[in-house]
């Protein structure tokens, strides 16, 4: 299939440049071809700490490279729901290297996996993903502000902070 191809005709949105346009200006020197590309099928399994399969969540690949997607941002994401079973499945995917994330839906306590991944020209089948459990540190946050300048209102700002823990990356929150 086609990967996604960006200007100047490459296909990662690290090496694309950006083509600035004003409101109805056109630019006729902007031509790149479309890149004939083998997209990768990415599938596998979910299981909890205790081995049991995950029956609900979601699993993500984002650009290792940190871009995001949407709206500012030129990152592809891929995502997939974790079925009753514990399997997932993404199309399409181009190659690259990501960041697997997976949460659990089907527990009190969140649960979570996080792995560095590389998409080739081949498919990849039968991963199995194991959760771990979410660590929590609670506390309170102190902001030190220099003479004359104040911090913005904000209902969250005194609130304890939790921090879910994955493999080697942290991830925090405001509750």
């Amino acid at each position: 299939g086609y990967a996604p191809t960006f200007y100047p005709g490459v296909p990662s949105p690290a090496e694309a440049r950006a083509v600035n346009l004003g409101l109805s200006v056109e630019v006729p020197s902007v031509d790149f071809n479309v890149l004939l590309v083998r997209t990768a099928r990415v599938s596998g399994h979910v299981t909890n700490p205790d081995g049991t399969a995950t029956t609900a969540g979601n699993i993500t690949l984002l650009p290792e490279n940190g871009a995001r997607a949407g709206r500012g941002g030129n990152g592809l994401v891929y995502a997939s729901r974790i079925d009753w079973d514990g399997s997932f499945q993404m199309a399409g995917v181009a190659p690259g290297r990501y960041i697997m994330r997976a949460r659990s839906d089907d527990t009190v306590q969140p649960q979570f996996a996080v792995q560095p991944i590389t998409i080739g020209d081949m498919d990849l089948s039968n991963l199995t993903i194991v959760l771990s459990e979410a660590a929590s540190v609670s506390g309170s946050v102190t902001f030190q502000v220099s003479q004359g300048q104040q911090l913005p209102d904000h209902p969250r700002r005194q609130r304890d902070q939790v921090v879910q823990r994955s493999g080697l990356e942290i991830v925090s929150a405001i509750r």
